[in-house]
């Protein structure tokens, strides 16, 4: 019968998923111990800085446990003294930087980079993982600010998405295992985003915090398959992208995805489920380009494209 087709699908899932997970998605125990190292380089150093800076926190998803392999950054929230204006966050944070990491003279060698909200910490020594820091205030009705531009903050609060996924001592261990397996389902959702992305751009379908966030209304099944068959089911619906960052300001992460870029991720996400229906999980995760494919236009800075 069709059911007993679906279990035994989903049955097989579980077991190609959690080989599929160990052997090309969690971040190796090398690069853990990288990311472990460079959080106490970089944060101890600014920790120590007690006239400028308050306190250092790890924060985005090494920090949650949904990072994927192989892991290009990890970021930490440094709260600074004295901060008056959006502008000269990131300016003063780079200037407290620079006296551990003084720049060389060539831009290929350059060890700081300013970014839009954080500064870049590179070129550690055998390892292409950046430190992206994060300079913030404490808000006074709690969370923090960080500068969205030279203009503005914006309220952030980390941990409020941390604990979305983070086992806690007042859990027990049926909430704890569902923790688990949604970070599990996570981490194959943005491995599966991954292997749709531009050949060229590297731009994948969805970002992956949002993805993120999509799988936060997810309700536990206790196989990996089921979890999955589940999300993509849910993401079918009209409202699934219409989610907010527990830790933001209310502003939904579905702005600046348009109507036909929807759609094409809807006939995405239903030929996954025709997959799942089928017991073909290699072809769920198959990579390919899903702008080209679908023909979703997008500004690819390395090829032109007018779909």
């Amino acid at each position: 019968s069709l059911q007993l087709h679906v279990m035994a699908s989903l049955s097989y899932g579980h077991d190609f998923l959690s080989n599929l997970l160990q052997r090309d998605i969690d971040i190796t125990d090398d690069e853990r111990a990288v990311a472990e190292s460079l959080f106490q380089e970089v944060g101890g150093y600014l920790s120590q800085l007690s006239g400028h800076v308050e306190h250092v926190m790890p924060i985005g998803s090494f920090a949650r446990g949904t990072a994927i392999h192989p892991l290009h950054d990890v970021d930490l929230l440094v709260v600074i003294n004295g901060l008056q204006g959006a502008s000269q966050a990131t300016n003063h944070l780079y200037d407290l930087l620079a006296t551990k990491y003084p720049q060389e003279i060539t831009v290929q060698q350059q060890i700081l980079r300013i970014q839009k909200k954080s500064v870049g910490v590179l070129s550690f020594p055998g390892t292409n993982v950046t430190v992206d820091v994060v300079p913030g205030l404490v808000n006074a009705k709690g969370g923090y600010l960080i500068a969205l531009d030279e203009a503005m903050w914006i309220y952030t609060n980390p941990q409020a998405s941390l604990m979305k996924v983070q086992e806690v001592d007042g859990d027990d261990e049926k909430s704890k295992a569902v923790k688990r397996r949604l970070k599990q389902v996570i981490k194959l959702l943005k491995y599966w985003n991954q292997r749709k992305k531009c050949p060229h751009c590297k731009k994948k379908p969805l970002k992956s915090y949002h993805l993120e966030v999509m799988c936060y209304a997810l309700t536990d099944t206790e196989d990996l398959g089921g979890f999955i068959q589940q999300a993509f089911l849910k993401f079918n619906d009209v409202k699934a992208f219409d989610v907010c960052a527990p830790e933001g300001d209310g502003v939904s992460l579905e702005k600046g995805l348009d109507e036909d870029h929807k759609l094409a991720l809807w006939a995405e996400f239903q030929r996954a489920l025709v997959y799942i229906l089928d017991n073909k999980w290699d072809l769920l995760f198959s990579s390919s380009d899903f702008y080209e494919e679908r023909q979703v236009a997008h500004v690819c800075a390395t090829q032109s494209n007018t779909w």
